[in-house]
């Protein structure tokens, strides 16, 4: 039953490990550009930002390995999903934010953050958790031989990845509520007498 399972889990595999691989050689020979992105978020300091935009690579990197040569696919698949969770929450917040700047995330170029990289991060995400579910077919490696083997392997895990996600996307969006209610420091609705 399960024969289509561990072709599925390596083409979805391969795909990511291509992604992280690519972004991380890009922002590795271009810095600056990713940095000013995540500066443009808004949610570092000039410094965290130069110090993001040099570790991160490296973890892309380390997952795109991880991925490519599939020694701990359960690993390197959750670990790709949790970054494509927080690049994707990053961006719908800028999208629900009405903002728009170059995402640079394979270094410099003049893709905008908007409605195309979230669609191209939702498919990486349904990717990365076809990589996690069908890579091996079970935590363990051992081969699946019913339906309800592969369900009950993987369902504490594929519960856990959607709630980090469900959890993910909520911040992201509460913190868009909050910005619009909140007034910005400079800005005053009332004069002081």
């Amino acid at each position: 039953m399960a024969d289509f399972l561990p072709a599925l889990g390596a083409v979805s595999r391969l795909c990511i490990a291509t992604v992280f691989l690519a972004a991380a050689v890009g922002k590795v020979r271009q810095p600056s550009p990713f940095a000013e992105t995540v500066m443009r978020y808004g949610l570092t300091t000039p410094r965290q930002a130069h110090v993001i935009a040099r570790a991160l690579p490296m973890c892309e990197l380390a997952v795109g390995v991880l991925l490519a040569i599939d020694v701990i696919p359960v690993v390197a698949a959750t670990l790709a999903l949790v970054l494509l969770g927080g690049f994707t929450a990053l961006m719908v917040r800028t999208t629900r934010l009405g903002q728009s700047f170059p995402c640079n995330c394979f270094g410099a170029n003049e893709v905008n953050i908007g409605p195309a990289l979230l669609a191209r991060n939702i498919i990486l995400l349904l990717l990365g958790l076809v990589a996690l579910i069908a890579g091996r077919g079970s935590i363990t490696g051992e081969p699946v031989e019913t339906y309800g083997q592969l369900v009950s392997n993987w369902l504490p895990i594929g519960t856990a990845t959607v709630f980090m996600l469900l959890v993910v996307y909520s911040v992201a969006y509460v913190d868009v509520i909050l910005s619009r209610r909140v007034p910005h420091v400079g800005r005053r609705r009332f004069r002081a007498s």
